[in-house]
C-alpha cells in the first residue's frame, strides 16, 4: 500500500511539474500568410528607389571672401566676392529646390586693436516664413585666438561650425562682417552643403 501511495505521489509531482512548464513556456509562433502587394512604377506615381535626402548627390561648396583697409583674404588673382546667386539648376540640369548648407568655417584678420563684433550670413527663404519673414540672418561663433596675431600685430579671429541654413534658388547668400569703427579687416568664410533637388 505505502509502494502505491508513493508511485502515485511520483505520477502527480511529475504530472504538476509539467503542468507548470507548460504554463511558463513560450508559446510557438504560428505561420502568418501574407497577401500579395504589387506596386506599380509609372511616370506620374513614381516608386522611390533611392534616398532623395542624401547630402553627397549634389555636393556644394564655396569660399566668400570680405575686407576693408586693404585687407583682401582671399586674393587668388583676382577679388573673390562676398556674395552669391544660388543656383537654379544643378550641372547636370536638374532643378533645384533649396540650397542646404551644412557647414561653415572661415577666419578674419584685423589692425591691431581692431575687434570684430559679428559675423553673419544672410539667406532667404519664401516657403514656410513665419510673420511674413523671409530673410534670416545667421551669427557664428567667434573664437579669438590669443596667442596668434596677424603680421601687423592685429588679431586672428576663426569659427568652425555644423550648420543647417537654407537660401531658395535664385536668392543671393551674402557674408557680413560687422567691426568697431576704426577697424580694418580681411575674412574668408567656406561654404559646405548639397543642392536639393525637385
Amino acid at each position: 500500500m505505502n509502494r502505491l501511495k508513493n508511485v502515485l505521489l511520483f505520477v502527480m509531482s511529475a504530472f504538476i511539474l509539467l503542468a507548470a512548464f507548460a504554463a511558463i513556456s513560450p508559446k510557438r509562433a504560428h505561420a502568418v500568410v501574407a497577401t500579395l502587394v504589387q506596386v506599380a512604377n509609372t511616370a506620374t506615381n513614381p516608386v522611390l528607389n533611392r534616398d532623395i535626402d542624401r547630402a553627397d548627390s549634389e555636393p556644394f561648396a564655396t569660399t566668400l571672401c570680405y575686407g576693408s583697409g586693404g585687407f583682401y583674404p582671399c586674393y587668388l588673382g583676382q577679388e573673390m566676392p562676398s556674395e552669391f546667386s544660388v543656383p537654379a539648376t544643378t550641372s547636370d540640369g536638374s532643378a533645384v529646390k533649396e540650397l542646404v548648407i551644412d557647414y561653415a568655417d572661415g577666419n578674419c584678420y584685423t589692425t591691431a586693436g581692431g575687434t570684430l563684433l559679428d559675423v553673419d550670413l544672410a539667406t532667404t527663404v519664401s516657403e514656410n516664413t513665419v510673420n511674413s519673414v523671409g530673410s534670416s540672418y545667421h551669427f557664428f561663433p567667434l573664437q579669438q585666438n590669443p596667442n596668434i596675431t596677424a603680421s601687423n600685430q592685429g588679431h586672428i579671429f576663426s569659427w568652425s561650425t555644423p550648420t543647417r541654413i537654407f537660401a531658395d534658388p535664385g536668392t543671393t547668400v551674402l557674408l557680413i562682417i560687422n567691426s568697431n569703427i576704426d577697424t580694418n579687416f580681411g575674412c574668408s568664410m567656406n561654404l559646405t552643403g548639397h543642392l536639393a533637388k525637385q
